[in-house]
């Protein structure tokens, strides 16, 4: 029991994840939110222009800016956004408690800030959930660069 506690205390003053482990869940998260946006974007113009070959041009560039702002947003918002969650929940000892958190703080958030643009919140809930799967991803593989599953389930 003492040595829960010491362990307890010395983990609550700061976090367990070091830059390259937070470096690693920033480019899962966002590697996956691209690939996913592009394939969903090609598969659209595929489905709606009957398989014409000048969409692939013209959708290769939309994709370009998107991917841009994509990026910025999740440096600006979507980073400090993980770090505060990772903040609050540093008390919790369980990886996928933390995974699952971010799945559904980040799908919630979305779908909330994206309810806006869209007009309905269903829309952006069909999207941001993407999005919350890329942001638990990321976590899972900030966890793994870390070695938190590791040190959880050998208890040390």
């Amino acid at each position: 029991m003492e040595y829960t506690q010491q362990r307890y205390k010395r983990s609550a003053g700061k976090s367990s994840f070091d830059g390259p482990a937070i470096a690693k869940g920033w480019f899962v998260a966002v590697g996956l939110w691209l690939v996913g946006t592009l394939i969903s974007m090609l598969i659209t113009e595929i489905l709606s222009e009957g398989g014409s070959g000048s969409f692939i041009s013209s959708s290769l560039g939309i994709w370009a800016v998107f991917s841009v702002a994509s990026v910025l947003v999740a440096g600006v918002l979507g980073l400090p956004l993980a770090l505060l969650l990772n903040r609050f929940m540093r008390q919790v000892q369980t990886p996928w408690i933390h995974v699952l958190a971010f799945a559904m703080f980040f799908t919630l958030s979305g779908a909330i800030l994206m309810s806006g643009m869209t007009g309905s919140f269903l829309s952006a809930l069909g999207v941001s959930c993407w999005m919350g799967l890329c942001a638990a991803a990321g976590r899972l593989a900030a966890f793994r660069k870390s070695g938190a599953f590791h040190r959880v389930l050998t208890g040390d």
